[in-house]
């Protein structure tokens, strides 16, 4: 398994056969698509990343899986490059205002998970919006890294975080 899906054990662990009941929306994709197709009632990947890519299935596809591609703006990877830089303590502001777009992407097609793994080092921005709707959990990715600038607690969840490869955490929402 590659650094790029080391979520995959944690999210085992955590949902264990609840994942099969799930509706998922992921922001992202990549070759960790098919795992999590596999295994949860329904998917939805919301891909946003600074550069474009092709995964190995998705030439294919996945039956019932819908794939999206985000409009990005042109400028992305020079905005993205700032995060990186300043170690996430700089955070444009353009970054935030797509964060929303991104945000309001997932929340249209609903679902019970939201994972957020998308190839732009605003995830702390989309976290912050997350943790504020309705999702009943939030997986994220590389929390290992301070470039996505993610906030690691919430009153309003449960939080797990597993701290092996690039990290991943997971939210609940309490009842």
């Amino acid at each position: 398994m590659s650094t790029y899906e080391d979520w995959q054990g944690p999210l085992a662990d955590y949902f264990g056969d609840e994942l099969a009941g799930l509706r998922v929306v992921e922001l992202g994709k990549g070759e960790g698509t098919r795992w999590l197709h596999a295994r949860c009632a329904s998917l939805v990947s919301l891909e946003y990343s600074r550069y474009p890519f092709i995964a190995s299935w998705e030439t294919e596809g996945l039956p019932n899986h819908t794939l999206v591609n985000l409009p990005t703006p042109r400028d992305l990877l020079a905005l993205d490059n700032v995060l990186i830089r300043s170690r996430g303590k700089e955070r444009p502001a353009t970054l935030r205002d797509e964060a929303k777009k991104i945000h309001d992407a997932a929340l249209s097609y609903g679902g019970d998970l939201l994972f957020v793994d998308h190839g732009c080092h605003n995830r702390g921005e989309v976290l912050d919006l997350a943790l504020k709707s309705d999702w009943r959990f939030i997986a994220i990715h590389d929390t290992n890294f301070p470039y996505y600038g993610y906030c690691k607690s919430s009153y309003l969840h449960d939080v797990v975080e597993y701290n092996d490869g690039q990290g991943t955490i997971i939210f609940k929402r309490k009842v």
